[in-house]
């Protein structure tokens, strides 16, 4: 009897580790005029991506404004990258131009 508590708890357990990270994306914003195409967030990492007509200024204040000062911030062949850290969570934005609009990848990790 003890031994189907402990199995019951641990599966339990996993369960829920599961359904918090199908929420991973719930906290962090997405700009008004995203267009999703792409969320892999059943276990961590996390990926969620998007496009948008903002700006990169525009959308790069909006995850300051969300998530805080980011501790890293980057900019390479056309990328920006920020990374922030948020509940025990690395959040890492890239901002890139495709086709006269903003592409957003979004990845949370442990």
């Amino acid at each position: 009897m003890q031994k189907s508590r402990f199995i019951f708890a641990a599966l339990l357990s996993v369960l829920l580790s599961h359904m918090a990270n199908a929420n991973e994306f719930e906290s962090i914003p997405l700009s008004s005029d995203a267009k999703e195409f792409a969320r892999f967030d059943s276990a961590l990492p996390a990926v969620l991506s998007y496009f948008s007509k903002q700006s990169l200024e525009e959308l790069k204040q909006l995850y300051i404004d969300s998530l805080g000062e980011p501790s890293v911030e980057e900019r390479k062949k056309g990328f920006l990258t920020l990374a922030f850290n948020k509940e025990s969570k690395n959040i890492r934005v890239i901002i890139s131009n495709r086709n006269n609009q903003r592409q957003v990848d979004i990845m949370i990790e442990q």
